[in-house]
């Protein structure tokens, strides 16, 4: 634990750096990719930090080396595989590519898009999405290639958003799911838009069976025991909590906030679709991790919670926020077996 504690101190300082008014834009610029730079390193060279860290390795020397590239296989990790093979037959060496796919077009995401780049970072980092990615590697880095395409959801791009999809799939085909988001969210919204969200997510929870085998389906190697652990265990509705957090805020206080904005919209309105999938997923822990998805688009929407206040208690919301997501983080880490303890590959 005393790693990532180190780590969010370090955050901390940047961020604060960061917002001084008499810093140029370059060390602006400077201090946030320092802060990127951490949590590049820390993710690329941990050692058996991670729920599937082992059968990665094992992968990495029977599968991604050795098998056949195919559509269903996840081809991108067998490219990455062999590529990694021309400087160094070390599956450290894949790890840290992952953690550079995965981490990397985020933060270049978040430094054009975000309002506050620094804070969005941080948040990063305490909503969960950073250490998901030491557990489920495939997963976070087609959740990374997604998150890229916030770009042309709001340019209304959609040839560049099925593309952008595709290549998610590569390293994980639940990444399908979220082709339809497209159609789904946009720059405007309403309060008919939002009854009819909340009432599709209750039809989709009605639903769960279906949903739950469609899952299944996309599975490289069988089907998962309907019966197991992962599949009928709900998740922490803690989690949920957070997860929700920043679409129930606004929606509180809704009045102040500027919905003429579009970039603001479509921040929202995807944050309000991971708001419905959490409804949605939250009695599986399986089905639940689709969520990494949508959670994400939380760090381009954080830093506008606080944007139409007073200096004053714009500065206690955002250092409110940091303490009780950093109290979250924090009980996540230590209840999670495989992220508490960090080791170096070194």
């Amino acid at each position: 634990m005393q790693t990532y504690f180190i780590v969010f101190i370090i955050l901390i300082i940047c961020w604060y750096l960061y917002r001084q008014p008499q810093r140029s834009f370059r060390f602006q610029n400077f201090f946030y990719w320092v802060a990127v730079f951490i949590l590049l390193f820390i993710s690329g060279v941990r050692y058996k930090v991670g729920t599937d860290y082992g059968t990665y390795m094992y992968n990495f020397e029977w599968i991604y080396t050795k098998g056949d590239i195919s559509f269903t296989n996840q081809p991108a990790l067998y490219i990455i595989a062999r590529a990694t093979e021309f400087i160094h037959h070390d599956c450290a060496l894949w790890f840290f590519v992952m953690a550079v796919i995965t981490i990397i077009p985020i933060a270049i995401v978040i430094k054009k898009h975000s309002i506050d780049a620094m804070l969005s970072i941080i948040f990063f980092v305490l909503i969960g999405s950073w250490h998901f990615s030491f557990n489920i590697v495939k997963q976070c880095a087609a959740m990374s290639i997604l998150f890229v395409g916030f770009e042309y959801l709001y340019n209304k791009d959609l040839k560049k958003w099925i593309i952008i999809c595709l290549l998610a799939t590569t390293f994980h085909l639940s990444a399908l799911f979220m082709l339809p988001i497209y159609f789904v969210v946009d720059t405007n919204v309403n309060k008919k838009k939002i009854f009819i969200s909340f009432i599709s997510a209750i039809i989709l929870s009605l639903s769960y069976d279906y949903l739950l085998s469609s899952f299944s389906n996309l599975k490289t190697e069988g089907r998962i025991s309907m019966d197991s652990d992962d599949v009928q265990n709900s998740v922490n509705l803690l989690r949920v909590a957070v997860n929700c957090a920043p679409v129930l805020f606004i929606l509180l206080f809704r009045k102040v906030y500027d919905f003429n904005d579009k970039k603001f919209v479509l921040c929202f309105n995807l944050s309000l679709l991971n708001v419905i999938l959490n409804f949605v997923a939250f009695t599986s822990i399986y089905l639940y991790r689709i969520i990494i998805y949508t959670n994400v688009f939380n760090v381009l929407l954080i830093p506008y919670i606080a944007k139409p206040f007073n200096k004053s208690t714009r500065y206690i919301i955002m250092m409110v926020m940091i303490l009780l997501y950093f109290i979250f983080w924090t009980y996540d880490l230590y209840k999670g077996e495989y992220t508490r303890n960090y080791d170096w590959i070194f």
